[in-house]
């Protein structure tokens, strides 16, 4: 089908290592690093030639926190066409990346921040973790403290609309809990 032969297009063109990088430049700046940049495999120039001249991607983190949950809320929606192999390879590091990245949120992050993209942006970890790990318990050690604790930040936030919006992420929480 088209959508698998798009996924693998920009797997090719080393979305998936972007992608990852831009996550990774972004904890470089949360923790206090230079702006960051990061370095992705090298791209052929000319992909099918025999002299084709590889050279580095340098790629910026995203400008917003909004930026960086919708690639990957787009990651998440591609889940179901990932092989178990790559996901071996690239699920556990991405997670790891996009969990650092929600665990340090600041107050101004979480203001401009929509919830629904943070909703999103969840849901798509959540997907990618069920896809990697399965449903046991490995993926349920990873995602629930993550969301109580993007709750728990949330509920902290001085603005009503995100202490809302932490609720609701706390009360699905609770509500999996209890059907589990």
């Amino acid at each position: 089908p088209l959508y698998i032969q798009l996924v693998n297009v920009f797997g090719a063109h080393h979305g998936f290592e972007i992608i990852e990088a831009k996550l990774q430049a972004a904890m470089v700046k949360i923790n206090g690093g230079a702006a960051g940049s990061a370095e992705v495999p090298a791209v052929a120039a000319a992909e099918g030639t025999a002299n084709a001249d590889k050279t580095k991607l340098v790629v910026t983190p995203a400008t917003t926190l909004t930026g960086l949950l919708n690639l990957v809320t787009a990651v998440g929606n591609m889940h179901r066409v990932l092989t178990k192999s790559f996901l071996a390879e690239f699920g556990p590091p991405f997670l790891d990346h996009a969990r650092a990245v929600l665990l340090e949120l600041s107050l101004a992050d979480i203001r401009e921040t929509p919830v629904e993209s943070l909703e999103c942006a969840l849901n798509a970890l959540e997907q990618i973790a069920l896809a990697h790990y399965g449903h046991n318990a490995a993926s349920g050690r990873l995602l629930d403290p993550l969301k109580l604790e993007v709750a728990l930040q949330h509920l902290r936030c001085p603005f009503l609309n995100r202490r809302l919006g932490g609720l609701k992420i706390l009360s699905e929480l609770v509500r999996r809990g209890e059907n589990s």
